[in-house]
């Protein structure tokens, strides 16, 4: 049975990181063999590195104050605790994507700021893990989540 609380204590994830490093990597060595100007490859390596930084300090190293630490649901409102302290309570956003090494919610809050929440296994202990995904795939209450688990989708809720 799948309890009424969720708490999901999410520590920087060195998978993220790769990732987050691969992809801004292949954009930035995509612009530089693509036939635009130099003065547009300088400009758009720029944008990408400056995206970098910003992606990898959000949301690769949890070190920006906006960056989420934890998860909290309890009783419909689901809380999010950002790295400087601040709690915010916001609405689970469309799409949640469930599988076994992933899991990723998107959170917008009343001020319509968005918290995508990326969770890999080594960001959280297994045991929250395997909570959180049992709870986001069988809790009645989510209000009609579409879930994407395994390459197919389903509504609930």
């Amino acid at each position: 049975m799948v309890k009424d609380r969720l708490e999901l204590d999410i520590t920087p994830s060195l998978t993220l990181f790769v990732l987050l490093a691969l992809a801004h990597g292949l954009a930035i060595s995509g612009i530089l063999v693509s036939g635009v100007e130099s003065y547009y490859k300088a400009a758009f390596a720029v944008a990408v590195f400056v995206s970098f930084i910003y992606c990898e300090l959000r949301h690769g190293l949890l070190i920006d104050p906006l960056s989420v630490v934890t998860v909290l649901y309890q009783d419909e409102p689901w809380s999010l605790v950002c790295r400087h302290g601040e709690e915010i309570t916001a609405l689970l956003d469309l799409p949640v994507f469930v599988v076994s090494f992933l899991v990723v919610l998107n959170f917008k809050d009343a001020h319509g700021r968005k918290f995508p929440v990326a969770v890999f296994p080594d960001a959280v202990e297994a045991k929250q893990m395997r909570h959180c995904r049992i709870f986001l795939k069988f809790h009645p209450n989510l209000g009609g989540t579409k879930m994407v688990s395994v390459g197919s989708s389903s509504r609930s809720g």
